[in-house]
């Protein structure tokens, strides 16, 4: 059975075991189960006008939504094994991110002519698509790019960049949009050639040479396929799609993430055969099951908010809603059905397996139904509560990890195992490096703190800002992904 250690309300050893928690339970429900709490609290307690009535609490739950997004980032890149695990993905994904980060703001400034675009840009951009998508599949196949193709790789997209600063694609888009694609095609190439067989991608190489031949073409005959924009027009459009992908995944690694927790504490179930242990989609279900309230049964109820929160997307917005409204009378029932049902199928694997007496499952279940019934009684500001508990359960399983791993000197002598030497100033010092930037950036105008004015290539920097905070979410939640399964051995050793 799991139970809560008798040594009394103090903080375990790194290397101390408390049976089925992660550190204790006086450190783990209130960083994971109950979270939610901390602002849900003083949000109620404060008026109904939003962000106004509550603005303090609001910038506070934003910066530590943006922080914990980087608090993973000194584990990686200051702990070699750590690195060497992923390399190609901790290097050759950043890196192209960090081009975007640059690249995203120019080209959404950018005004296109009309009929400016073509073949040529259109093969470029398929080429370079299915580059990213070759590394990527090879890297899943098990081939682990040399630092030369590591080079190789990120290089084309770095001359693409460069050429955009010096306008050489407004000035002369076809030849310049043709040599970027040429220069994908050779690095496709390059990754082809150095992969073994059953290491290769030939579907995605394949989509890099048709692309690149589709730039060749178009750049030679500018006829070849239609042209656009049908008017001049802003690339906005790019931003808007980055952005939308990066909420809908968002989404989804914000409940997964309590998923994981779940399964955490699964396999910290040592009383439990695993083979009767709740399967992984139980939980998921338990983290999901209220979505299709809050879709069928609440979103047409919020329809002012929704476009009001939509209002760049009205046009999408509007059907969808009419959709739901209609839809309410034959879908409210199943959902609600949904809901009751998945709540029931947990706690009833919860006493098949242990009689209920799992306390580290029963907190986190009851917490995450608690939170899912305060989304849909106070929308906006559990939603809020939502965000910050997620940012904060983050900030402290990071913590848990690298206190349990680095508990114990490393042969490798990490850079991050010297500087946790002093925890309070190490963490101290990050949380208010990184999360202060972000608070100033985002909030500081409102508490009379200075910005910057000036614009950086006709760029303000706030813009600057957002597209790094955009493309560091995707990376956050792109490395999330494959490196804390719970599966994994070296994982499963500091948890």
């Amino acid at each position: 059975m799991s139970s809560p250690s008798p040594a009394g309300l103090r903080l375990p050893a790194p290397t101390e075991s408390v049976p089925g928690w992660q550190v204790a339970p006086w450190v783990d429900a209130p960083a994971y189960a109950l979270s939610w709490l901390w602002v849900l609290v003083p949000l109620l307690l404060a008026g109904p006008i939003h962000p106004t009535d509550y603005y303090a609490i609001f910038a506070l739950v934003m910066t530590v939504n943006t922080l914990h997004r980087h608090f993973g980032v000194p584990l990686i890149y200051l702990d070699r094994e750590v690195y060497q695990r992923h390399v190609t993905r901790f290097s050759v994904v950043p890196a192209l991110m960090v081009l975007a980060v640059v690249a995203m703001p120019l080209a959404s400034g950018f005004k296109a002519p009309k009929d400016f675009f073509g073949a040529e840009a259109l093969g470029a951009a398929i080429a370079g698509a299915a580059l990213v998508a070759q590394v990527i599949a090879q890297d899943l196949h098990g081939f682990i790019l040399g630092r030369g193709l590591r080079i190789a790789v990120v290089a084309p997209f770095a001359l693409a960049l460069l050429l955009g600063l010096f306008g050489a694609f407004t000035e002369a888009l076809a030849p310049t949009a043709a040599a970027v694609a040429v220069a994908f095609g050779a690095a496709s190439v390059a990754l082809t050639v150095a992969a073994p067989s059953g290491q290769r991608a030939p579907v995605f190489a394949g989509l890099v040479g048709l692309g690149a031949l589709l730039s060749l073409g178009g750049a030679f005959a500018p006829g070849l396929v239609g042209r656009w924009p049908g008017e001049p027009a802003k690339l906005t459009l790019v931003t808007g799609v980055v952005f939308a992908v990066q909420v809908v995944w968002g989404l989804w690694h914000v409940t997964m993430q309590k998923v994981g927790i779940l399964r955490m504490y699964a396999a910290k179930q040592t009383e439990v055969p695993p083979e009767r242990r709740a399967p992984i989609l139980v939980d998921r279900l338990l983290v999901w099951g209220m979505f299709p309230v809050y879709i069928f049964v609440m979103g047409p109820s919020y329809r002012d908010e929704v476009l009001k929160a939509a209002a760049s997307a009205k046009s999408i917005a509007i059907p969808l809603l009419d959709f739901l409204e209609a839809a309410r009378p034959f879908l409210a029932a199943p959902a609600i059905a949904v809901a009751v049902g998945s709540i029931g199928w947990f706690f009833g694997w919860e006493w098949k397996t242990t009689r209920c007496r799992s306390l580290p499952r029963m907190v986190m279940g009851v917490g995450t139904v608690a939170l899912n019934v305060a989304v849909l009684i106070w929308p906006v500001k559990g939603v809020i509560a939502y965000t910050f508990s997620h940012g904060l359960e983050y900030l402290v399983f990071v913590w848990a990890f690298q206190r349990r791993r680095y508990a114990v000197p490393l042969a490798h002598n990490p850079p991050l195992q010297r500087v946790l030497t002093w925890p309070v100033l190490a963490y101290a010092g990050f949380i208010l490096a990184v999360g202060g930037f972000f608070f100033w950036t985002d909030f500081g105008k409102h508490y009379g703190l200075p910005v910057i004015a000036t614009p950086i290539f006709g760029v303000k920097f706030g813009t600057w800002v957002t597209s790094w905070a955009i493309w560091e979410a995707l990376f956050h939640y792109y490395q999330d992904g494959f490196m804390w399964k719970m599966r994994l051995p070296s994982v499963r050793a500091s948890i």
